[in-house]
């Protein structure tokens, strides 16, 4: 409150606002960035603090930011309804535009720097990107936002020959350009108005399920997807009694490659399946070949049965849940902050994930009942705590854990920053891939760059390894050293 007051009085007039990273009002001690802003002004940083009692005299200076504003060229009234703007900076920082019914648009308060500038329709996908330099001390930046014409992606997609409707259609050739449909009742989809280029042509249905195609357009063309699915039946029983299980969660993971290895290996990756009161669950549109059905439930160790899905009929399994005891033990954060909760991951000897969950921490206690018997290995993350990989026998209580203070790699690399995703391989300071618990990986250590960056948190100190891989066999690598409580920003050349 007293640094609110001092720079209200000395710096601008108006309310403002105060903030701590990952903290408000009273702070433990530690590290701290601490940041101003205030409508019409760009955002202040002051350098990271050490607190170990109280500080005064923290001076924020806030300079008017500059406006960025030109015209959308090239939309009919119905598609600047809607259209949204965002600018982000590669020094950090968000904005979303404003645009009126005569194609203008604006952005305030832009900091000097390196802006993106991303504009799509959401109606149609149709989307277009510049990069703007924002100079030191300018007040106004002028530049076009030019959506241009181009040609018509248009096909029907098939599920064993028979049209195959509300299929979700995305064409991306990079972040200037992209478009998107949805297949009719009779599975044709038509994308207008896409620039000649290479384009990803990605087809998916709400539970995950996904196929790519890669489309030269130099020319209107009309494209076939056959699609190719079957379907999963299965029960799941008690190990105890036989009796059915209702309520456990049932995720498919494929075995023999994914039709893009930059997307999810999980059939209902970001959905919930669950058996219901018969212990029963079906699992359709599951594209063809072999897969790991792997099923949890709170009180009982995972359970899973691989299957072969073909053109003809649907395999049944019958998978079986033991109940077990778990693992129980003290959790406690390294900066003395309290835990209400944890999330925690349960991995096989490969890394892999078998079941994760959050459990509650009660003074001071935490019991993970998913853990089978024998030892394992757990992933605890809570707060600002780490993502902590711990070795465990169950059942039994582990004794006290301790999470370090977390850090954060904030990982660029320049020559992506028009490209939709690539992949990053992350090792840490013990030589294993990294296993976040709160945010899990498609595979140990696998994690997604978007716009040539990645934003990763809940690393535990020490110097970390990492590979950027782009489809197209381009790779960079480097290492950093992650602090308690800070960021490292790292740019790869």
């Amino acid at each position: 409150v007293g640094m609110a007051r001092e720079l209200r009085e000395q710096a601008v007039p108006g309310p403002l606002h105060v903030h701590f990273d990952g903290a408000g009002g009273d702070v433990a001690a530690g590290k701290y960035t601490v940041g101003a802003s205030l409508e019409g002004y760009a955002p202040a940083t002051y350098d990271p603090i050490d607190i170990a009692a109280n500080v005064s005299g923290v001076l924020l200076q806030l300079r008017s930011g500059a406006t960025l504003k030109g015209r959308i060229v090239g939309l009919e009234l119905d598609e600047l309804g809607a259209l949204e703007l965002i600018a982000y900076s590669q020094q950090g920082g968000l904005r979303r535009g404003q645009v009126d019914f005569d194609g203008a648009y604006t952005f305030g308060s832009l900091a000097a720097g390196t802006w993106n500038v991303q504009a799509q329709v959401s109606s149609s996908g149709r989307a277009s990107s510049l990069q703007v330099e924002v100079p030191e001390g300018a007040l106004e930046v002028v530049k076009d936002i030019e959506f241009g014409t181009g040609f018509t992606l248009s096909g029907i997609v098939l599920d064993n020959g028979e049209p195959m409707p509300g299929i979700m259609i995305s064409a991306n050739s990079s972040m200037t350009h992209s478009g998107h449909g949805t297949s009719g009742a009779d599975g044709r989809f038509r994308i207008e108005n896409l620039p000649a280029g290479t384009y990803q042509v990605m087809a998916t249905t709400g539970m995950g399920f996904r196929q790519v195609e890669t489309v030269e357009l130099s020319a209107d063309h009309d494209l076939r997807i056959e699609i190719a699915t079957g379907t999963i039946v299965g029960t799941v029983r008690s190990g105890v009694d036989g009796e059915p299980v209702a309520g456990a969660s049932v995720v498919a993971e494929r075995l023999d490659g994914s039709p893009d290895s930059l997307v999810s290996s999980r059939l209902n990756f970001g959905n919930t399946i669950q058996t219901d009161a018969r212990g029963a669950f079906r699992l359709l549109r599951v594209q063809q070949g072999s897969w790991r059905v792997v099923v949890t439930k709170p009180g009982f160790a995972p359970g899973e049965a691989t299957v072969s899905v073909a053109g003809e009929g649907a395999p049944t399994v019958e998978i079986t849940l033991t109940p077990t005891e778990g693992v129980t033990f003290s959790l406690a954060l390294q900066s003395g902050a309290s835990v209400a909760s944890a999330h925690v991951a349960l991995l096989d000897p490969s890394g892999r994930q078998l079941a994760s969950s959050i459990v509650p921490v009660i003074d001071g206690r935490a019991r993970v009942s998913t853990v089978p018997a024998g030892t394992w290995d757990l992933v605890v993350q809570a707060g600002d705590g780490a993502a902590t990989r711990l070795t465990v026998s169950s059942p039994g209580d582990h004794g006290s854990v301790v999470l370090p203070t977390a850090g954060t790699l904030h990982l660029r690399v320049p020559e992506l920053e028009q490209e939709m995703m690539a992949r990053m391989l992350l090792t840490g300071p013990d030589g294993r891939p990294f296993v976040s618990a709160s945010a899990p990986s498609l595979t140990p250590g696998e994690w997604r760059m978007r716009a040539g960056q990645a934003l990763i948190t809940g690393l535990t100190p020490g110097v970390w390894s990492f590979t950027v891989e782009h489809p197209d066999g381009r790779s960079w690598s480097g290492s950093a050293a992650v602090t308690s409580g800070g960021t490292v920003e790292v740019s790869l050349p």
